[in-house]
C-alpha cells in the first residue's frame, strides 16, 4: 500500500471535504505547520526542467552522453536513479508536479482535459502556498497543467520573459526554466548522421533512419547540457549560488514509442540531480557527489520543495517531502497511469519498487501500438511500423507491434533493464505478482482512481457535482469497490460471460458500461444477450448506449439499429462522446461501411475527432478488429 502518512494526510483531508461545500487550502488548519521557518532562514529554489529524457547522462554512467555541466552538478549535488513521474507523458504528468496529486484521482489523466473537468478549489498550483509567504515564483515558460483555472495562477510571472531577476530586491526566489529541445518533436525528423550508442533499445529497429533518430536525441541532451551551464552561470555571476537549490529532472522518461506515453520504466524513469548548498543541508542529505537509490515520485517535488522552504504543506497533498526536516517514512512503491493519449482510449497501471515494475493492461484486447496520429509522424513509429511489414524487426520490437497484450506484465529492472522477458506467468515470481497485484489494486481504491470512470460520464458528474474528486467521494462506500470487479472481468474470457451478462442490469452505469464492453470482447458466445443490449441502445447514459452498439455489432445482430446510435454519436458536439464513438467504429472496420459517408465528413474536424476519422476511413473496408480473435 502506499505510504501511510501520505494515506493519512490525504485520508484525512478526504473526510473534511466530503462533508463540505467547498474547501480552502490558505487557510492555516488545512495545513501542516509543523516546519514553518522565518524568511530570512529560506533558501531560493531554481528548477531546470526538460523534457521526454531518460537517465541518458555522463554523470548516470552512460558513456556516450555529452554532459559536462551536469556532471559538474552531479558532483556537487546528489544523482536520484529512482525517480519516477505519475504518467509517461507531458501534460498529466504537469498535473501531477503542480498539484502533488495524482492525476487520476483528479481527473487529469486523460490527455488534453483541462477546462473541461471542474475542480476543486483548494486545488491551486504549490507555488501558491510559496507566494503566501514571500516568495517571488516565476515560471519559463511551459505549463500544460491540465486544471480548469488558469495556468498562471500560481505564478507572479509565467512568460517567455519570465525571471527570477525580476523580483522585488530583497526577495527569496522559486524559479523554473524549462528546456523545450529534447522534446520528441525535435527529434523525430533526425537531419544528423549516425553513430553507434550503446543505450540503443533492442526493440527499435536496426534500420539507418532510427538509429539516426536516437543520435539526434543524444544531440539534444548535449544542448540542453548548454543550456544547464548557462542558467548555472547566471547564479554564479551575481553571487546566488550558495544561496540556491537547484533541482534538474525531466517531465517524464524517453520521448520515443514503447516509452513516452507509457508506464514502462523506459516512460516513467526519470533523470534527477539536486544540489544542496552546505548552510541548507539537514543531516545527511545533500552530501556532494553522492547518489541515492530511493524512491521518488514526481508528486513529490512540490511537498519537497515548500518543506526545503520551510513552508506548511497542504493536507490535501498526495506526494510526500522526501528532502527538508521532519521526513516521514520512504516510498516503498511507485504508481503510473495510463489514460487516454490524443485520440485513443486506454486503460493501464503500473506499480515499481526497487527492482521490479508490474504492469497491469485493462483493456488487453487493444494493441500496444495504437494509431496515434501525433505518434504516426515521427520517424521512429514509421520504422517501427515498416520492419514489422517487411518482417525484419526484432523479437524485442515484435512484442510492442503485437495485436494484443497479456492482462500483467512483470519485469525485472536489474537483469532486464529493456523490459522485454515478461515474468508474470512465471511460477517463481507468483507471490511477487500477487503481492503488487494486490499493491496496485488497493491504491486504485485509496486515490478513488478515476480512470474506471469512462470520460464523459466523468466529465459528467463533475460537472453535476462540482468536480469529479467530489463525485468520486459521495455517499459513504468507495465507488472502486464496485468498479474494479466488474472491469477486472473483462480478459476472463467466457468463463466470466454470465456473471457480466448479470451485470448488464446493474442500476450503476459505470458498472453497465464495462459490462457491456465484456460482453462484447466475447463476441462467438453472446447471442443470448442480444435482447437486453438492444434495449440498452436506448439507456439514459450515452456511453452505455455506444458500448451495447459495440457489442451487437460484434455479434451481427441488430447492427442497422447499433450503426445508428453510433452514427448519431459520431457527430456529437462534446469531444469525448465523438471521440469514443470514433474509437468503436474504427473497431468495426467493414461492419461500419454504412457510415462511411458520416466518417468522411469528419476527417476535416478538429484535433482528435477528424485524426481518427481519417483512420477509420483508411480501415473502413478491414475485417473488423474482433477482440482477443
Amino acid at each position: 500500500m502506499p505510504n501511510d502518512y501520505s494515506r493519512r494526510k490525504f485520508l484525512k483531508h478526504a473526510a473534511m471535504m466530503a462533508g463540505a461545500a467547498s474547501a480552502t487550502a490558505t487557510s492555516t488548519f488545512a495545513r501542516n505547520n509543523v516546519n514553518a521557518q522565518p524568511p530570512t532562514t529560506r533558501p531560493n529554489i531554481l528548477w531546470l526542467t526538460c523534457e521526454d529524457m531518460g537517465l541518458h547522462l555522463g554523470c548516470f554512467g552512460d558513456k556516450d552522453s555529452e554532459t559536462p555541466a551536469l556532471d559538474a552538478l552531479a558532483r556537487d549535488g546528489v544523482k536520484y536513479t529512482n525517480a519516477c513521474c505519475v504518467a509517461g507523458v507531458c501534460a498529466p504528468s504537469r498535473a501531477g508536479i503542480i498539484t502533488a496529486m495524482y492525476p487520476s484521482s483528479i481527473g487529469a489523466s486523460n490527455m488534453r482535459v483541462r477546462n473541461s473537468t471542474p475542480q476543486e478549489d483548494f486545488l491551486h498550483g504549490f507555488p501558491f502556498y510559496l507566494r503566501e509567504v514571500g516568495y517571488y515564483c516565476s515560471n519559463n515558460s511551459k505549463t500544460d497543467y491540465q486544471l480548469a483555472v488558469s495556468e498562471t495562477e500560481p505564478w507572479d510571472e509565467s512568460g517567455n520573459e519570465a525571471h527570477w531577476n525580476k523580483r522585488p530586491n530583497g526577495k527569496k526566489f522559486f524559479a523554473v526554466f524549462n528546456y523545450f529541445e529534447t522534446h520528441e518533436s525535435r527529434y523525430q525528423s533526425p537531419s544528423s548522421g549516425v553513430r553507434e550508442i550503446a543505450s540503443y533499445p533492442p526493440y527499435y529497429p536496426d534500420t539507418k533512419r532510427a538509429k539516426a533518430v536516437w543520435t539526434e536525441y543524444y544531440n539534444k541532451i548535449r544542448d540542453m547540457d548548454t543550456w544547464v551551464k548557462e542558467r548555472i552561470d547566471e547564479l554564479k555571476k551575481v553571487g546566488l549560488y550558495e544561496e540556491t537549490i537547484i533541482v534538474f529532472f525531466s517531465d517524464h522518461g524517453v520521448g520515443l514509442p514503447r516509452a513516452k506515453r507509457w508506464v514502462y520504466n523506459a516512460g516513467i524513469n526519470v533523470p534527477m540531480i539536486i544540489r544542496i548548498p552546505e548552510k541548507f543541508r539537514v543531516a545527511k542529505q545533500g552530501i556532494p557527489n553522492s547518489i541515492s537509490t530511493d524512491l521518488v515520485s514526481m508528486i513529490d517535488m512540490g511537498p519537497t520543495t515548500l518543506n526545503l522552504a520551510g513552508v506548511p504543506i497542504p493536507l490535501h497533498c498526495q506526494g510526500i517531502p522526501f528532502l527538508g526536516k521532519n521526513l516521514p517514512p520512504k516510498r516503498t512503491h511507485l504508481f503510473a497511469a495510463r489514460d487516454r493519449i490524443d485520440n485513443r482510449y486506454d486503460f493501464v497501471r503500473s506499480v515499481r519498487d526497487q527492482r521490479f515494475i508490474y504492469i497491469k493492461n485493462f483493456t488487453p484486447w487493444k494493441p500496444y501500438a495504437q494509431h496515434i496520429e501525433y505518434c504516426e509522424k515521427g520517424a521512429m513509429m514509421q520504422e517501427l511500423r515498416s520492419a514489422h511489414d517487411k518482417g525484419t524487426l526484432s523479437e524485442a520490437g515484435e512484442l510492442f507491434m503485437a495485436a494484443y497484450r497479456p492482462e500483467e506484465e512483470l519485469y525485472d529492472l536489474q537483469t532486464d533493464p529493456h523490459e522485454i522477458n515478461n515474468l508474470a506467468s512465471s511460477p517463481e515470481h507468483g507471490s511477487r505478482i500477487r503481492d503488487m497485484r494486490k499493491r496496485l489494486e488497493g491504491w486504485m481504491t485509496e486515490i478513488r482512481d478515476v480512470g474506471c470512470v469512462p470520460e464523459w460520464i466523468m466529465i459528467s458528474r463533475a460537472r453535476t457535482d462540482g468536480s469529479i474528486w467530489r463525485s468520486m467521494r459521495r455517499g459513504t462506500s468507495n465507488p472502486l469497490n464496485r468498479y474494479l470487479p466488474v472491469i477486472n472481468l473483462l480478459s476472463k474470457g467466457d468463463g466470466a460471460l454470465d456473471e457480466l451478462g448479470v451485470l448488464l442490469d446493474d442500476p450503476e452505469p459505470v458498472v453497465r458500461y464495462w459490462a457491456a464492453i465484456g460482453v462484447g470482447n466475447i463476441w462467438d458466445n453472446n447471442a443470448s444477450y442480444e435482447a437486453r443490449l438492444s434495449e440498452m441502445l436506448s439507456d439514459p447514459e450515452e456511453y452505455v448506449r455506444q458500448a451495447s452498439a459495440r457489442a451487437l455489432c460484434f455479434m451481427g445482430k441488430n447492427v442497422s439499429s447499433a450503426l445508428d446510435i453510433l452514427g448519431t454519436a459520431l457527430k456529437a458536439d462534446e469531444m469525448p462522446v465523438a471521440l469514443h464513438a470514433g474509437n468503436i467504429v474504427d473497431e468495426l472496420g467493414s461492419i461500419a461501411k454504412p457510415l462511411e459517408s458520416t466518417i468522411q465528413s469528419l476527417i476535416e474536424a478538429k484535433e482528435y475527432i477528424g485524426e481518427v476519422n481519417r483512420r477509420t476511413l483508411e480501415t473502413i473496408n478491414d475485417p473488423p478488429t474482433y477482440p482477443f480473435s
